[in-house]
Parts: structure tokens; sequence; C-alpha cells
């Protein structure tokens, strides 16, 4: 009788055991059907023709600014022209224009340009800079009115029925402009930096950023 008993708990938990990993497996399988599904949402987003005709707009001073922070890069990599951002460069990009801390956390910023870069790659071309801006856009979108001015609100990461607005916005934060000049942007961006005692904002040994100075106007 004992024996059976035990018999019958050892099956038992065996069937837990394999109800459990069954459980697992599903989320598993149900959480990565999600993140497809949002990967194909962004592309979707990427290619829309009036999320290209925002960026495009400010091609010359995305550029230039993309440039700008490309001259920073501090990790040895193939890059002579400027064409690529290394992460310490695109966290002193999003420090300096108050992206990080302000809207999404050192985290969210290092994890973002991991995602872009596959985990593999040590830097992001143009494409993958424009593409950093519209999701950080999206994320931030419950935190950025139509003028630029923060709000409370989550981080958002669905792709799902996005505004193109949401990219003015996040630019309008940045105090970027359509009219901006290449003198008018290294004019800001350099009486900023001086400003505030800095030429490069970069980040501290704990991890953290330092120095996230407004680009004025």
């Amino acid at each position: 009788m004992e024996q059976e008993e035990r018999r019958k708990k050892e099956e038992i938990k065996k069937e837990n055991y394999k109800k459990a990993i069954r459980e697992k497996l599903n989320k598993q399988k149900e959480e990565n059907e999600k993140a497809q599904y949002q990967k194909q949402l962004l592309q979707e987003l990427i290619q829309r023709p009036d999320v290209i005709s925002i960026i495009s707009a400010y091609e010359k001073q995305l550029t230039h600014i993309f440039k700008h922070f490309a001259k920073m890069n501090t990790i040895r990599i193939n890059d002579k022209n400027n064409q690529q951002l290394s992460i310490n460069s695109f966290a002193k990009f999003s420090t300096y224009f108050n992206i990080t801390p302000s809207l999404i956390s050192i985290e969210e910023t290092l994890s973002l340009f991991k995602q872009l870069t596959k985990g593999e790659g040590q830097a992001i071309d143009y494409s993958k800079f424009e593409e950093a801006l519209i999701r950080i856009a999206v994320m931030v979108k419950e935190r950025l009115g139509e003028n630029g001015e923060v709000m409370k609100g989550d981080l958002n990461k669905n792709y799902e029925n996005v505004s193109s607005n949401v990219i003015d916005n996040l630019l309008v934060y940045m105090n970027v402009r359509k009219e901006d000049t290449k003198l008018d942007l290294n004019k800001r961006l350099n009486e900023s930096s001086n400003k505030v005692g800095i030429k490069k904002p970069s980040l501290s040994v704990k991890g953290t950023v330092t120095n996230s100075p407004r680009m004025p106007n």
C-alpha cells in the first residue's frame, strides 16, 4: 500500500513537471510571436510614406548631427569618414539632447542600441540611426506633447496604429529645425557644450550618463 502511494505521488510529480514545461514552452512561443509581430509592425512603420517624408525633411540636419557624434567614437571601428556611431557615441547623442535620462533610462538606451546591432556589431550606420529615432519616438509617445513638452506617461513598445506625429514631437523636443544649417547646428552644439563646460557628454564608470544639456534656441 505504501509503495502504491509513493508510485502515485511520483506519477503526479512527473505530470506536474510535464505540465510546467508545456506552459513554459507555450508562454515562450507566445512571447516570440508577439515580438515577431511587433518587429513586422516596426518595419511597416519605417517604410510608411508619411514617416519617410518627415525623416527626409530633416535629413540634412540629422545627417550632420549623426556625423558630429560619430567623431566622438571612442571604440576602435573601421570608420574613417564618420559613417558609424559606436555605443558610447550613441549614448552621448542621447544624453546631449536630454533623451536620456529625461525620457528613457540609460538601460533602455543601451538595450535599444543592442537591438539595432542585433547584439553583434559595435556600431550603427545612418539608416539605423534613423530607425533609432523612430523607435525612441514611439517609446516616448506618451511622454511628449505636440510642442515637445514632457508629460507623465508610461513607455510604449507597441508599434500598432502609430501616428507619424510622434516623430515630429521628438524632433521638436530635440530642438532640431528644418531650416537649421550646418553653421547653425555647429554653433548651437558647441555653445551648449561650452556652456556646461564639456565637449563630449560621457558615461560614468558605473554606467550612468552624466551631463545632459538641452540645446539652446
